[in-house]
C-alpha cells in the first residue's frame, strides 16, 4: 500500500527495477506486491531488503529496529502486513540456520536433505504479540528459544515468493495468521493435548512436513516456553500445563530407559507463545 505523505517513491517506470537507481528491467511484468518480481534479479531484491522500508512502494530507509520506516510500521502493525525476505545464501544469518538444521538432524533419521532456500518472516502484528507475551511471563521464565514446526507445503513458495491461498497449504496459513487454536484438529490424538508441537530436531518436525513440487518446508521459529512441565509419558487430555506452568516439554527415553517419546518435543498452548521467525525450503 502506497500513502501520499511517504516522502520517496520510485521515479521510474511501473516495469523498472524497484532498487532507487537502478534503470533495468524487472524480471517479470507483474504488480505482486514485495516479491521477487520488483526486481531485476535476486540480487538487487536482497539489497532492498537490507536498506529500505519493505511496505508496499516506499524507499525510504528502514529502521534499526524493524523493517520498516516509522510510518510504515505502524500501518504494518495495524494491518496483518506480513512478507517472506529472502536470506543471502552467502550471509552469517543463512549459514548459521543451515548448519543448525543439519546438526539437528538425527543421525538415524537418514542424510539430512539439502537446504534450497531461507526466508525471514516479518510480520509485525505477530512480533509484537509474542514481545508482549514474553514481557508478561515472570522475569526469571522470559528466555527465548528456537524449534523447528513442520507442516503441509500446498504451493509453489519457491517460485512465486508470495503466500497463497490455499486452505490446504499449512506453511502459507501460519506465515498469515500465526499458529491458531481454531485449526487444532481436535479429532486427531495427540500426545499431551491440543497444543501447539514443535522440536529441537528438524528431522523430527520433518515427519511432519509433505512435498509439493520437489519441496518441503519446515519453520523456525522463536518460543517464549516459560516454566516448562517436563513429561516422559503421554497425557492425550491434556488442554494446559499444571498450575505454575507455560508449556510441555516432552522428555525423549534415548537418554533414559523409560517413557513414550523416542525424541523430544515442547508443546505451547498459547498462540502467542510462538513466533515463526524463517521458513526453511528443502
Amino acid at each position: 500500500m502506497h500513502t501520499q505523505s511517504c516522502m520517496h517513491t520510485h521515479a521510474l517506470s511501473d516495469w523498472h527495477c524497484r532498487l532507487p537507481d537502478c534503470v533495468q528491467s524487472r524480471v517479470c511484468k507483474s504488480a505482486r506486491r514485495a516479491s521477487y518480481y520488483d526486481f531485476c534479479g535476486k540480487v538487487h531484491a536482497r539489497m532492498f531488503g537490507q536498506h529500505y522500508c519493505l511496505y508496499g512502494i516506499c524507499v525510504e530507509p528502514k529502521s534499526q529496529e524493524n523493517n520498516f520506516c516509522e510510518q510504515h510500521y505502524q500501518l504494518a502493525l495495524r494491518s496483518g502486513f506480513v512478507v517472506y525476505l529472502e536470506l543471502d545464501p552467502n550471509s552469517v544469518e543463512f549459514n548459521k540456520l543451515r548448519s543448525n538444521f543439519v546438526k539437528n538432524w538425527a543421525k538415524e533419521k537418514g542424510s539430512c536433505p539439502a537446504v534450497k532456500f531461507i526466508a525471514e518472516i516479518v510480520h509485525p502484528r505477530v512480533r509484537h504479540s509474542f514481545n508482549d507475551y514474553v514481557s508478561r511471563l515472570p522475569s526469571k521464565y522470559r528466555k527465548v528459544e528456537q524449534y523447528y514446526h513442520g507442516t503441509v507445503l500446498h504451493c509453489k513458495l519457491k517460485d512465486f515468493f508470495e503466500l497463497c491461498n490455499s486452505r490446504e497449504c499449512g506453511v502459507c496459513g501460519i506465515t498469515r495468521y500465526n499458529f491458531m487454536k481454531e485449526q487444532i484438529d481436535g479429532c486427531r490424538w495427540q500426545r499431551f493435548g491440543d497444543g501447539f508441537y514443535l522440536a529441537p530436531n528438524s528431522s523430527k518436525s520433518h515427519d511432519y512436513t509433505s512435498a509439493a513440487n520437489g519441496c518441503r518446508a519446515m519453520f523456525v521459529c522463536n518460543v517464549a516456553p516459560g516454566r516448562k512441565e517436563e513429561l516422559r509419558h503421554s497425557k492425550p487430555g491434556l488442554r494446559r500445563p499444571s498450575e505454575g506452568f507455560h508449556s510441555v516439554y516432552g522428555r525423549s527415553k534415548l537418554l533414559h530407559l523409560w517413557g513414550d517419546l523416542n525424541y523430544d518435543e515442547i508443546v505451547l498452548y498459547e498462540p502467542d507463545a510462538v513466533c515463526p521467525r524463517y521458513i526453511i525450503l528443502y
